[in-house]
């Protein structure tokens, strides 16, 4: 498993937006994946202070929150297709997530030249196997919104 994260704060700091691309490749499943998760700082008490210790981070419901992806190919740059489920649009979530998976061996993802993916159907264009993913996401809490972008090619 490869990945790539990415990760932005709030202006003021109370909470971050993680953006990670990654691609799966397990004996007969593989998958590209973008996600997107909004996390809060945690408050310290008095006796954390004291002790020294570090604000954690914990899953936090976003206003509204989006994870998008494009597939992409060494072979091809320029070439893009949209990843199924993209964009993943939520309200009051923690997360969102969409990815391109297939099993079993030899099935690979094609990306024609006119940025649709064509399956696994074979096509006489130069259609090349997609092998990697732009993964953006956004959060809005309150009046603040942010965005951040993770690449990955395998």
């Amino acid at each position: 498993m490869a990945s790539s994260k990415k990760e932005i704060q709030s202006k003021d700091g109370s909470w971050k937006l993680v953006v990670e691309a990654s691609s799966v490749s397990l004996f007969v499943y593989n998958a590209l994946i973008a996600s997107a998760r909004v996390y809060k700082k945690s408050q310290l008490s008095f006796w954390d202070r004291l002790f020294g210790r570090s604000a954690s981070w914990s899953a936090f419901s976003a206003d509204t929150i989006s994870a998008s992806g494009s597939l992409t190919s060494k072979l091809a740059p320029g070439i893009r297709g949209p990843v199924p489920g993209s964009p993943d649009n939520r309200t009051n979530s923690s997360v969102a997530e969409c990815k391109a998976w297939w099993v079993f061996i030899g099935i690979k993802i094609k990306l024609s030249p006119t940025f649709e993916p064509t399956g696994v159907q074979p096509s006489a264009d130069f259609a090349p196997t997609a092998d990697g993913i732009i993964a953006n996401g956004n959060a809005r809490v309150g009046t603040e919104t942010i965005s951040i972008t993770a690449v990955i090619l395998s």
